[in-house]
């Protein structure tokens, strides 16, 4: 992705609503309700959410509250789950998405969900684009000590939500034709290591 600018929306604690995280320095703002939009920071900086309620070892539930969530940050409760491989950055503020998004996202995505409980290191469910009427969003956990963030984490392995801005979330252009993406990949392959910034928690 491009160096534009990214800023994401939580949910934190009642007595530090909002967290802020600039490398390793942390600004805590007491205020109820979430962040203003004028809160932004260059690209790869980003915004850790606290963890919600740890009863959310169902994934049903845990959607549920996600959807209530992206609701409450004018994104479409409409949640279709997203793999790496169904996405093309590009290097600007679109994304490309091959569609139609397998059926088998949800099984997959439920099954991550489950594993990350099982690990107990915490999990994030997170936004990667919007598109049409649908939000499109990831699953993400640790799977080792040393991939658990730094910041805001549910050390004690309970859910976390996340969901960018929507005026530097990136939109994403629908391909259909499976040829069209075979080139699309090829010319933009340079571009895909910017995935990691979509598809793992921020730092």
């Amino acid at each position: 992705m491009s160096r534009a600018t990214c800023v994401r929306r939580y949910w934190c604690p009642s007595e530090v609503s909002d967290c802020i995280e600039r490398g390793t320095e942390h600004l805590a703002i007491e205020r109820n309700g979430r962040i203003p939009a004028s809160h932004e920071m260059p690209s790869d900086h980003t915004l850790p959410l606290s963890p919600v309620k740890k009863d959310d070892a169902d994934f049903d539930a845990a959607v549920a509250r996600f959807q209530q969530f992206l609701r409450a940050n004018n994104y479409s409760g409409e949640i279709l789950w997203a793999m790496p491989e169904d996405f093309l950055t590009t290097g600007k503020r679109f994304i490309y998405v091959r569609v139609p998004i397998p059926a088998i996202n949800e099984l997959k995505a439920r099954r991550m969900y489950e594993a990350g409980v099982a690990e107990g290191r915490g999990l994030l469910m997170s936004t990667v684009c919007r598109m049409n009427s649908s939000t499109y969003c990831n699953i993400w956990f640790p799977k080792s000590v040393e991939e658990v963030q730094q910041g805001i984490w549910p050390h004690d392995g309970s859910l976390k939500l996340s969901a960018m801005d929507k005026s530097s979330s990136p939109a994403g252009r629908p391909i259909t034709n499976g040829v069209l993406w075979i080139l699309l990949k090829f010319w933009h392959r340079k571009n895909q290591r910017s995935k990691d910034f979509l598809f793992r928690t921020p730092a």
